[in-house]
């Protein structure tokens, strides 16, 4: 295993660790009180463009972290 590998694994599940609690948090209070529709929708396109990236680089980390997070935000919003 590659550094490379190494790292994307780690982020991965940052990634996905870091979000879902926030998700939790909206569906269980049933409100987005402080957090920015702005935000949110940046988060979206962003997520979406780096999962386009991973696709074109053949980053099967990068498609896992960002359709997690997608999907998290999507939630979200």
């Amino acid at each position: 295993m590659t550094g490379a590998q190494i790292l994307g694994a780690w982020c991965t599940t940052l990634s996905i660790v870091f979000i879902w609690p926030q998700v939790w948090r909206v569906w269980s209070a049933r409100t987005t009180a402080g957090l920015s529709p702005l935000a949110t929708v940046n988060n979206i396109v962003a997520s979406n463009l780096w999962l386009a990236y991973g696709l074109a680089v053949n980053r099967p980390a990068g498609w896992i972290a960002n359709v997690s997070f997608t999907a998290a935000t999507t939630a979200v919003a």
